[in-house]
This record gives structure tokens, C-alpha cells and sequence, in this order.
């Protein structure tokens, strides 16, 4: 069975689509002839990428329906994936726009192959969580059932910047809507809680690995990429026919993309008084 990749990029934010379509080629670069699609609301932004990136037109109407009952946006990846799902006859790979593919998919294709689910990676469990909004979900949510889960010890929070399903994964995909709308009901707050809930739901297959082998999720990074290399790189691939424009993918190093050092409180205070 075939595998079809696609990301999401919705809003008038342009860097989220250029981002979009930086992930996307990269996805090209190392995977040639694979399915690619791109969830937006914005699809002229991508016709320069076809007809290798099929773009799957989303109406604010339906977005502000995919929001749900508590106006929840990362509810909106649940119910792409949902949709997808049940239209694509295909195995699934979701990933973010601010990812980057670092080579080629074929054994992640051959998890998918063999019924495994991925998500990006495994962060740490709840009641251990380093962040004062991961110690309130805890604090929240301990002991409590949230749709068909029960928080507990066990619970672990997974990073959901690259999702793969095999075909017929529906069923937890619309536990992971419930376990959502739940958490997002209560007093816990809702920055985590949609990869959270799919975490939850995609530990019940037994099969749940990691996908950061093979895509670099710059998150915490965002805009060092897109000054250093988004912006730049997309300058260049635009001029170029699609396919070589991909290949301009292999002249990106990923790991020298370093992370600006913060500064502590009292040096900021020694430079500002000249005096560091």
C-alpha cells in the first residue's frame, strides 16, 4: 500500500507557509514520486509546487468547525488527520511545517507496512513534566478519566511534529478527538493538550515509535530557520524547475543551525551598561 505525506498550513502568515513548503520539498528531496499534500486555506501559495503538492483547500467555515466547541486551533491537526484518513486510501505521514525530512522513508514506510504508529518523539511522562504548564496538567488532570483514558503514571506526553498512521488507524485518531475535547473542558491548560490526547490514543495500538530519526522539528528555533535558511533557500528554489529546486534540499546541514544563546539576566544588564 502507498503512503501519502502531507502537512498543514492555515492563516495569512506567510512564514508558516513558506516554512510549509520548505518541509514539503525537503520531504521531496529524499522521497522522489511520493504523494505530497498540503491542508490550507491558502492554496495559491503552493502552486508553484505542483504538480508534485496537491494542495486540500480548507474553508474558514470548516476550520472554525475543526476548532471544536472550545475554539481549540491544534484541535484542527485531529480532524486533518480524521479527514484524511477516511478519504485517503493510503497509509498517512503528518508533519508539521516547522520540520525538516532528513533522508530517506522507506523504513518508516516499512513500520506503517507492518501496523506501527510514529510520533515525532517521546518527551517524558506527565508527572514528571519540566514546565509549569505540564506540572499544571498534571496537578489537573491526575487521576482524572478524560474521554476513554484514565491519567495516571503511566501517561506520557508525545510530540506530535510528525504523525504516521497506518490505513484504518480512524479509531484512534477519534479517541484522540474525544480524550481532546475532554481535556479542553476542564481547567487544564490546552497548549499540549492536543498531542497529549494523541499520545494517549496512539499508545493503545501497542505500536507507538519514534519518528525523529528521520524529521528535525525546529520548534524552539523558528526563527533563526526562516531568516537564515527558509527565506533565502525559497529565493533561489523559485527560480529553479521543481525538481532541482528540491535538490537544492541537500545543500541545507540541518545540524549547523545553532539556537541563539540567551542571555542571562545580569549580562543583559552589562551590555546594555557597556560594561560586559
Amino acid at each position: 500500500m502507498k503512503t501519502a505525506y502531507f502537512s498543514l498550513a492555515v492563516g495569512d502568515n506567510i512564514n508558516i507557509h513558506h516554512q510549509a513548503q520548505f518541509a514539503l520539498l525537503s520531504v521531496m528531496a529524499h522521497n522522489p514520486n511520493r504523494s505530497l499534500l498540503i491542508v490550507t486555506d491558502y492554496p495559491e501559495h503552493y502552486k508553484w509546487l505542483a504538480p508534485a503538492v496537491t494542495p486540500f483547500y480548507i474553508s474558514n467555515d470548516q476550520l472554525k468547525s475543526w476548532r471544536g466547541e472550545q475554539d481549540y486551533f491544534f484541535r484542527i491537526k485531529l480532524k486533518a488527520l480524521q479527514k484524511l484518513l477516511n478519504q485517503v486510501p493510503s497509509h498517512l505521514v503528518y508533519f508539521d511545517s516547522d520540520t525538516v525530512c532528513l533522508s530517506h522513508l522507506s523504513l518508516l514506510e516499512q513500520g506503517l507496512a507492518n501496523h506501527q504508529c510514529f510520533m515525532h518523539d517521546k518527551e517524558f511522562p506527565l508527572h514528571t513534566g519540566p514546565t509549569k504548564t505540564t506540572r499544571q496538567m498534571w496537578r489537573v488532570g491526575k487521576g482524572q478519566t478524560f474521554g476513554p483514558f484514565l491519567i495516571d503514571q503511566s501517561s506520557v506526553m508525545w510530540n506530535s511534529g510528525v504523525v504516521a498512521l497506518p490505513q484504518g488507524s480512524s479509531k484512534y485518531v477519534e479517541m484522540a478527538i474525544e480524550a481532546c475535547d475532554a481535556l479542553c473542558r476542564s481547567k487544564m491548560r490546552p497548549y499540549f493538550v492536543e498531542q497529549f490526547a494523541l499520545g494517549l490514543a496512539l499508545s493503545q495500538s501497542q505500536k507507538l515509535n519514534e519518528a525523529k530519526q528521520w524529521f528535525l522539528h525546529y520548534w524552539d528555533n523558528k526563527v533563526t530557520w526562516q531568516t537564515t535558511v527558509i527565506e533565502p533557500f525559497l529565493l533561489e528554489a523559485q527560480k529553479l524547475p521543481l525538481e532541482k529546486a528540491a535538490d537544492l534540499i541537500h545543500q541545507v546541514d540541518p545540524f549547523s543551525i545553532k539556537k541563539p544563546v540567551k542571555l542571562g539576566f545580569f549580562k543583559k544588564i552589562q551590555n546594555k551598561l557597556g560594561i560586559g
